[in-house]
């Protein structure tokens, strides 16, 4: 499996994207791999990755990428 995501301690919070507003979650890194183990997976590789969007208001992101295979 491969898992990516925003590293973010969010839970339904609404966010301007592509000119919509979508409702998203998020786990900061600790905990998404508690779950993602938890779940019965093993990671076999992690990576991680700082992007800053163009608009200036607007912080650098985490982007965290995992990947996994069954335990």
């Amino acid at each position: 499996m491969a898992l990516a995501m925003v590293e973010a301690d969010v839970d339904d919070v609404p966010i301007p994207f592509i000119g919509h507003t979508i409702r998203v979650s998020g786990y900061l890194r600790d905990e998404l791999l508690q779950v993602v183990t938890g779940a019965g997976f093993e990671v076999v590789k992690e990576d991680s990755f700082s992007y800053a969007p163009a608009a200036i208001d607007v912080p650098p992101e985490e982007q965290i990428f995992l990947y996994c295979r069954r335990a």
